[in-house]
């Protein structure tokens, strides 16, 4: 959105197009730290949160002057920010190695506990809907949930089950 955007400001503040380009990837990119991050504060380990924060704002300092120093003026500046948020990223990955490697648990509960997965499933789309049964919260998990493996499969075995005929 910001790309299109900058279309039209570009010419608008006689700012190059470049610039906002660069300014564009450092806004998508801002949207990815705090996955790794959240991950890390989930795990309460706060020393690996604390230094990749630390990291990123000594990166984001050191490249950036580093880049208008040898000569990259306002381009050095935004570069570095968004070459720090890359490797801030990166540092972020590793602190979380084991859970990148790790197998999903929900996929080895087995046939024993999905009637029991889709029933809490379904009831906390209802509990969030302010619906009752399965179709509303059926409904609801058609729209935002095919991509959530624990709600597609509470639609599958409600497929199965006769309760639906479709998602």
């Amino acid at each position: 959105v910001f790309l299109v955007a900058s279309l039209f400001i570009s010419p608008l503040l006689n700012i190059p197009y470049s610039l906002l380009f660069i300014t564009s990837i450092f806004i998508a990119g801002s949207m990815f730290i705090p996955i790794p991050r959240g991950i890390i504060h989930g795990q309460q380990r706060f020393f690996a949160l604390g230094s990749s924060m630390l990291c990123e704002a000594v990166l984001k300092i050191t490249v950036s002057l580093l880049l208008v120093y040898m000569g990259f003026g306002v381009f050095g500046a935004i570069g570095g920010v968004v070459i720090s948020l890359i490797l801030t990223f990166g540092i972020s990955l590793i602190y979380i190695r084991n859970v990148l490697r790790s197998k999903s648990e929900f996929a080895e509960l087995g046939a024993d506990y999905q009637g029991e997965i889709k029933d809490l499933t379904l009831k906390a789309i209802a509990e969030m809907t302010g619906s009752e049964g399965y179709m509303p919260a059926y409904m609801v998990a058609k729209k935002v949930g095919c991509s959530i493996p624990w709600v597609k499969q509470s639609l599958e075995i409600l497929k199965n089950e006769g309760k639906i005929t479709s998602y």
